[in-house]
């Protein structure tokens, strides 16, 4: 970066570039940076992406493992609107005799860009050639292969009648957890235990750690709602309690893992996803084609089991991502990460242990009632 060779070799790339008879920038197109070894080169390299035009939204580091190299990093920068645009980056992206990687989105070609071993700074030699035989998947191939790992997925989570369907069919209940968030004095942590019973609801929360107050929420059998904080018991709203004991159940705190399967099968958002490559030792990563555009920007799933291991979502400008881990079937058809965890833009939300769910086992009623 800024050395003379190397911008010597970027602006041969560049002029050569501008000389090759390229169609004119019907589609859009994307650019990736050779990899390196370290993530502040690629930072240095993104910077200088973004002051040659291109989108900070649209413009992100990628890690990827890379084999007989280990861990390496890249910039990867989506959308690029025609060839000029994809030219200004070439010239600060190309590293001395590794040029970026360029792909025409409307057809999934790439413009394969090779650079003599030496040339003169006057001399344009580049020119686009088509990829060799197999050494891109075909996009029937590609299409295949993201099947594949979507129908395994399906049966790895149960199948789209298990997880969600299963709990919504369930008429007793019992989530534990133990939940971490940030708070203002550093982060509050608390075992819950969940329970419903038909219509009535029981939310415990023992706080060990942080500053908080243990507390009994329940809507009981008859309806009437109350909560219970040391000594003092105080009537609630029903249905406003009703909606806040209901976000602690395993339907919403988990609802992205226990749905994935039945999401595979009906939400757009999961039809047209590719596979992108390998993620470490045992991730496969799928993106949707054309790469991300907001919504659903990434999903990876484990090769050894199939089950959904991160979710990147991206809505009005912010990242979240939803992490899982330590599956278990609790029962035919429901199975449960233990280890769960939301970022956003970096920063963690909460963090779910689960202790364990039972949907089998009733629940006695005097835990519904004032007195219980």
């Amino acid at each position: 970066m800024g050395l003379p060779g190397l911008w010597s070799s970027r602006r041969w790339m560049s002029l050569a570039l501008f000389c090759v008879p390229l169609s004119a920038g019907a589609a859009p197109f994307s650019v990736e940076s050779p990899s390196h070894e370290s993530r502040e080169t690629a930072d240095g390299e993104r910077k200088e992406a973004l002051e040659a035009g291109a989108s900070t939204d649209r413009t992100r580091i990628v890690r990827r493992y890379e084999r007989g190299a280990g861990w390496r990093y890249l910039v990867h920068v989506d959308g690029v609107a025609d060839m000029a645009a994809v030219n200004g980056l070439i010239a600060v992206l190309t590293d001395e005799d590794r040029a970026p990687r360029v792909v025409d989105l409307a057809t999934g070609s790439v413009v394969v860009v090779e650079a003599p071993p030496s040339p003169p700074e006057d001399e344009v030699i580049v020119a686009p050639v088509a990829p060799p035989p197999d050494s891109e998947p075909s996009p029937r191939r590609s299409q295949k292969e993201a099947d594949g790992v979507l129908s395994a997925a399906v049966v790895a989570h149960g199948g789209v009648d298990g997880g969600l369907a299963m709990l919504s069919n369930s008429e007793s209940l019992t989530f534990q957890f133990i939940r971490e968030v940030p708070v203002e004095a550093g982060a509050l942590k608390a075992k819950h235990v969940y329970r419903q019973s038909g219509s009535a609801l029981r939310l415990d929360v023992s706080v060990q750690k942080g500053e908080g107050v243990d507390s009994t929420t329940v809507v009981g059998l008859d309806g009437g709602a109350w909560v219970v904080t040391g000594d003092q018991t105080i009537s609630r709203d029903s249905d406003r309690t009703r909606e806040i004991v209901g976000r602690f159940a395993p339907a919403q705190l988990l609802r992205i893992a226990l749905g994935v399967a039945a999401d595979i099968e009906t939400a757009v958002a999961w039809r047209g996803l590719q596979v992108i490559g390998p993620e470490g030792d045992d991730l496969v990563l799928l993106q949707p084609q054309g790469g991300p555009a907001g919504g659903l920007v990434e999903v990876a799933f484990s090769r050894s089991d199939h089950r959904l291991r991160r979710l990147t979502l991206e809505e009005q400008g912010r990242t979240t991502i939803y992490f899982f881990d330590d599956y278990r079937e609790v029962t035919p058809g429901l199975v449960v990460p233990h280890e769960a965890e939301v970022q956003r833009d970096g920063a963690s939300l909460e963090a779910l242990q689960v202790i364990g769910l039972d949907v089998v086992t009733p629940i006695p009623s005097s835990l519904f009632a004032p007195a219980g």
